[in-house]
């Protein structure tokens, strides 16, 4: 699907598009608590030991694990090694977004685990270009392919991951790509402020958006604010991890 060059650590770059694509899920739990470990070490005891499940299986040899509820869930992918010993490959956050008609320019799958996770680069009029992860790549890669091959749009469910928030301090475009394709760094006025929780941690979901008609819904932890508590009509400005996925994962998510 790709060329990839390989950089330090878990950073690629995509031969075609020439970003640099970060392959791991660290910068996600350091938002949680300075302890990063500590913190996946809780997102774990959450999904498999509390919360409970549900089993998705996915084409090949992965399985998902799934938070069955909320609109920040935490999701394992899962597989057996070759003696059979099941292990987790990847945990993440699954954020609930909002809808965005996109059109699929590029898609970028990362390294390791091998064909299980991706970015997706898509585009249009209201949100211009953007690269994104796709929480669901490995069950809906080939209709990302499909999409990605016949141009036309398809709605996608877009959400960001704040790693850090401030009151802004001077006028910058809504998303400036920050290091990597998924990352950015970015300047919102805040719609709308509800609270919610990741795994026992507290979170809040900002309503934003990129552009008119562009929506997006962003999440901030405790620590991402800093002591700050966003209210509707406040500028902020900051670092967010890009999120969508193909409408239609959860019924009561595509509203």
């Amino acid at each position: 699907m790709f060329q990839q060059e390989k950089g330090e650590n878990t950073e690629f770059k995509d031969a075609v598009t020439g970003l640099s694509h970060f392959e791991a899920h660290g910068d996600r739990w350091a938002s949680l608590d300075e302890n990063d470990a500590l913190a996946l070490a809780v997102v774990m005891d959450r999904l498999f030991q509390r919360g409970g499940f549900t089993v998705e299986e996915l084409p090949g040899k992965y399985d998902m694990l799934l938070q069955p509820y909320g609109d920040c869930r935490a999701a394992a992918l899962v597989s057996e090694n070759e003696e059979g010993q099941p292990g987790v490959d990847s945990v993440y956050p699954v954020l609930r977004g909002v809808k965005n008609a996109l059109r699929v320019a590029h898609l970028h799958e990362w390294g390791i685990p091998a064909e299980a996770e991706g970015d997706v680069c898509a585009e249009s009029e209201a949100c211009g270009k953007l690269a994104f992860f796709d929480p669901f790549w490995r069950r809906d890669r080939e209709a990302l392919a499909a999409r990605r091959d016949d141009g036309a749009e398809a709605d996608f469910l877009l959400s960001a991951w704040a790693y850090r928030v401030a009151r802004a301090e001077k006028e910058a475009p809504a998303l400036r790509r920050h290091q990597v394709a998924t990352e950015y760094l970015f300047r919102f006025k805040v719609l709308a402020v509800s609270p919610t929780e990741f795994c026992g941690y507290l979170v809040w979901r900002l309503s934003v958006e990129l552009s008119d008609g562009a929506p997006l819904f962003l999440y901030a932890s405790e620590r991402s604010l800093g002591g700050l508590l966003p209210k509707a009509g406040d500028e902020i400005e900051g670092q967010l991890w890009l999120c969508g996925h193909l409408a239609g994962a959860f019924a009561e998510w595509n509203s």
